[in-house]
């Protein structure tokens, strides 16, 4: 598994994009930043701090969230009108990343994403795709329904429904 740069075509080695950023994604060199307030004009959806950012282990997770009451790790949740406080840079790159390795995929495995079809920087691209998808989910029915209303239901799959059953489906689905 490798995280940045994109593996070579055809190698063993797995990319891990993450569009929404991560708990574990920390900016990369020394910062403390304590009891500052950003003030920003009303419907401004710029973020404040844009930097390097760094996969990090859960010890330096919980140090940088212990140590730093202003900035969160580099993530977002969806929300209508959301904002990114840092790293947009970054983020912006992680959607990029997405989005090439979705139009270039021939299967896809959607795992313990919720349907949101207004998030459409991840569904857009999937509904595009020509790849086959497979889901692992308890509750499929969202996916399936989305699927269907975009006319992609015939390479929609359910492949389980709980990750501790698809391992073997995945490992078979990836050659491995």
């Amino acid at each position: 598994l490798c995280y940045t740069p994109p593996p070579p075509m055809g190698s063993r080695i797995f990319e891990i994009v993450k569009p929404h950023g991560s708990c574990n994604y920390l900016p990369d060199g020394p910062l403390k930043c304590e009891n500052i307030t950003f003030l920003t004009p009303p419907g401004s959806m710029m973020g404040y701090v844009a930097g390097r950012i760094r996969p990090a282990q859960v010890s330096e997770v919980n140090e940088f969230c212990a140590t730093n009451n202003v900035l969160a790790p580099a993530m977002s949740i969806y929300a209508a009108g959301k904002r990114l406080l840092h790293s947009g840079p970054f983020m912006e790159e992680q959607k990029r990343r997405f989005e090439n390795s979705i139009a270039s995929a021939s299967r896809l495995i959607v795992l313990g994403v919720a349907m949101n079809p207004l998030d459409v920087h991840i569904w857009e691209p999937i509904a595009r795709t020509t790849a086959k998808v497979y889901l692992v989910d308890p509750a499929p029915e969202r996916h399936l329904e989305w699927a269907k209303a975009k006319g992609i239901h015939r390479r929609v799959f359910l492949l389980a429904n709980d990750f501790r059953s698809a391992i073997a489906k995945v490992k078979a689905l990836l050659h491995l």
